[in-house]
Formats: C-alpha cells, structure tokens, sequence
C-alpha cells in the first residue's frame, strides 16, 4: 500500500506499435489462447497443462421479464456466436497481445418475433481478449451496439470441464457455497406452483468473482459490469455470465419464473431500460492450478478489478486553468509503502478515520477456511493500533511489536476493522 514515482526518459523510445500477426494464437508465460474460426478460444492453463475449450461463447435469448426479475419468454429462440461467421484480427508487440473477435449476430427484433423464430435485426458484437505478459488474468471487453433490439439478453459463457454441485462466488467480506440448483426446492415448486411466488432458479450475484473449482485447479469469472451469474450445463460445469438485459415495463404480471403478480407498476413503461446504445463491458478471466483456498482467488479478484490510480505531474491541468504554484522541495522517497500484509486476508478499505488523526485498515477473511491470519508491517511509527467497529468506535487495543500486527483465527466471511495510528 504505496506508491511508485516514474520518471519518463525521453532520450531513448522503446514503444512498439502493435503489429498485425497471421497466427491464430497467443501466448504468455501462463497461458497459450487460440481463437478457433467460429470466435470461441481454446485456453491452455500453461501451469498444469489443463486445456480449456469452447470458451467465451456469447449468448443471447429473449427477456419477458422486467425491472425486478428475468424471466425467459414462453417461446423462445437462443441465438449463439458460434452459429455466425466472425471477422478475426490479432495484434501483438512484446508486452501486450490481443484478439478481436467481431459478429454480426442475426435477431429477432422483439418478443414476437422471438415467438416465431423470425431474425430481423443485427446485434454487432465486438469481443477484445487482452493478454498481458507476466499476468495470471486474461482481461476482456465486449462492445454492443444494441440498437434494434427490445427485450433481450446477452451472457458469455466459460465452460470449466469441472461438474459441480456449488458455485463458489464472493459477497461483500467473504465466500459463498451456493448450490447450482435448488433440488429440494424445484421438487416442491413442480408439485405446488400455485403455492409459490416464484420459481425458485439458481440465478445469482457475486461481488468481485464467480468460480468452479475442485481441488486441483479451477476457473474464476470477474465482473466489472453486472454481477449476475447462473451455472449451466447437463454437468452444471459452465458459468454462464450476465453482461446485460433489457426489458419494456417497470412490473410485468405472469412471468414464467414469477407467476401471477407483478413486482412493481405493470403500466409503467421503461422505453429507456432497452438499452438501445453502444455499451461496453469489461470483466477477467483467470484459470487456476490449485484449489480454491490454495489459489486465493478472492486476492487475486480483488487485484483485478480494481485498478492502479495513476496521477501525472504537471505545471497546469490545462490551457484554460493554470494554477500559479511556488516550487515545492522534494522531500519524500522516489518508492513508499505505508504497510505491507502477508497472510491469507483479503484487503477491503483504507480509509482516513472520520474522526481521529488516524486511519482505518479493513480485511477479510475470502476463502472457504476458518483459519484467517495475516501480519501487518508499518512503515511508520504506530503509536496505536486497535480494533475498532464500522461506527470506528474502539473495540480493543492489539499488541504492536516492532510496528507489526498479528491478526490469527478471522472465521469464514468474517472481516476485522482496524483504527491505526
């Protein structure tokens, strides 16, 4: 938790424009992806060897539901990319490699046409896969332009070869089990419809990442977007990943998935909630070698989607707004770390306290195990370090030696609030 000052040295010029390549592949120390001709990519998981095929697979089916639920319509027509004909370009220079994927996907334009299985509209589909050398994250960006379409919904699909009776998917300070599909449940529902508000489907939310793993390797899918997941498959081995759906009406009465009542206003038409724009989405991939807990995912998650805030020096921000400044003396180190943590912990905030000269460090315990520790070396001089609650309110005092904090036995989707001055 620190920063890095770059200087730019503008003597020599190392950049390389990205260059055109004929292969099919690309590869880095972790990985090696190749994009088939139908746009879905073979990954090979260069750690363990594991090939994964048929993935990012998009997918898009009809929405007859509205501002509350999904619910699919009583006739529907799934439309996959690997049905169409894609345009495939790939670009790389040392560090940065990527592939774009285009579609032209062939839709119905609304819920009626999706009845009679007509197609009408073009959905244009861009799917950018980013690699990176030196990353165990495999970035990606779908681009839409969802123009003349009503009604619908678009996922993307990765298929881990695991079948699974549990997803595994973070909450906002910890890991969930989740089944797959409620058995129990759907028995009860198919037996007393007429009893239930809903059907009770296993479509989910995650936080930061979704995953199936067992207990040699696994996949994780990381959002950045919406945070909508199903599980999917005849093994329930795939995660079927939400990127958007769009719907005509605030409530809508006598869904599939909801029968009978509407959760909100039935008369109150969304026209805006179709999404009829160019929408990007980004979200991460990454394939793991290890179980869950080994491989820490929800560290590796949290690396991902949360980005790297960069601020460059200047005399002025721009030509309009000049701020008149004295020199300052550079005073403070080129390189600074105010902690480090070593541990299985997970950080969740650092924050100025609201109402003390110090600040506030939380983390949390994101793997499947009781067992969360970590150490916290300072930097700096602590004078005081004590749990506190989200009020920051103290709690009590820990034991600081040598400006380093013990934290041991944070239980599963537990979190530890720290006040450190």
């Amino acid at each position: 938790m620190g920063y890095t000052q770059l200087t730019i040295d503008l003597k020599g010029d190392t950049s390389a424009p990205l260059q055109e390549i004929t292969t099919n592949t690309i590869e880095n120390e972790y990985y090696q992806i190749t994009v088939n001709s139908n746009g879905s990519l073979d990954i090979l998981d260069k750690t363990n060897q594991v090939l994964y095929q048929n993935q990012g697979i998009i997918e898009e089916n009809g929405d007859d539901g509205d501002s509350f639920n999904y619910s699919p319509p009583v006739k529907d027509f799934v439309i996959s990319s690997i049905d169409a004909q894609p345009t495939i370009s790939i670009q790389q220079s040392a560090i940065y490699q990527k592939i774009d994927v285009a579609f032209t996907l062939r839709v119905p334009k609304d819920l009626a046409e999706r009845a009679e299985k007509k197609v009408s509209a073009s959905l244009p589909i861009q799917l950018t896969i980013v690699l990176k050398k030196q990353s165990q994250q495999i970035d990606f960006n779908l681009t839409v332009e969802n123009q003349q379409v009503d009604s619908h919904r678009v996922c993307v699909l990765f298929d881990t070869g695991i079948a699974s009776k549990f997803s595994l998917a973070d909450q906002q300070f910890g890991t969930l089990q989740r089944p797959v599909v409620f058995e129990k449940e759907m028995a009860l529902w198919e037996a007393n419809k007429e009893q239930w508000n809903e059907q009770p489907i296993a479509i989910e939310t995650c936080q930061s990442f979704v995953g199936l793993f067992d207990a040699s390797h696994g996949v994780a899918v990381m959002p950045k977007g919406v945070r909508e997941y199903e599980i999917v498959g005849k093994a329930f081995d795939t995660i079927r990943l939400t990127i958007f759906r769009t719907y005509g009406f605030m409530g809508k009465e006598n869904l599939l998935y909801r029968p009978g009542r509407a959760s909100g206003e039935s008369v109150i038409a969304t026209p805006a909630a179709q999404c009829h724009k160019t929408m990007h989405f980004d979200f991460s991939v990454a394939y793991f070698a290890k179980g869950f807990d080994q491989a820490n995912v929800a560290q590796s998650a949290k690396q991902a989607v949360t980005p790297i805030t960069l601020y460059q020096s200047a005399e002025f921000l721009n030509s309009r707004l000049i701020f008149t400044l004295g020199p300052v003396e550079p005073t403070l180190p080129a390189n600074f770390s105010l902690f480090e943590i070593n541990g299985n912990l997970t950080l969740s905030v650092l924050k100025k306290a609201e109402d003390r000269l110090g600040y506030i460090l939380r983390l949390y315990n994101g793997l499947l195990d009781e067992g969360g520790h970590a150490t916290i070396t300072f930097n700096h001089p602590v004078k005081l370090v004590e749990t506190v609650d989200l009020k920051e309110a103290t709690k009590e005092a820990l034991v600081v030696e040598k400006n380093v904090v013990t934290l041991e036995k944070i239980g599963h989707a537990k979190f530890v609030t720290l006040y450190v001055e």
